[in-house]
This record gives structure tokens, C-alpha cells and sequence, in this order.
């Protein structure tokens, strides 16, 4: 599977627990193991 992975600027005061909720719903992607794990900058 082919991921993309991408950088935003949230505003100062983003509610960071809309994140939070969403990654313990959903969990995080697995990026170990894959050649797409490196992190472009």
C-alpha cells in the first residue's frame, strides 16, 4: 500500500483532541518495514 505523506499548518487554536480522538479511533498508519516510510521534507 502507497501512503502520501504531507505537512499543513493548523491555526493556533485547533482543538488538537479532533486529532487525538481520531487517531485512537482509527490508529496510526504502520510505517515500519515499508520503503515508503521515509519522510520527505
Amino acid at each position: 500500500m502507497h501512503a502520501m505523506q504531507y505537512e499543513m499548518t493548523l491555526p493556533a487554536d485547533y482543538d488538537m483532541n479532533i486529532i487525538r480522538d481520531r487517531v485512537s479511533r482509527l490508529g496510526t498508519p504502520s510505517t515500519t518495514g515499508t520503503a515508503s516510510a521515509s519522510r520527505r521534507t
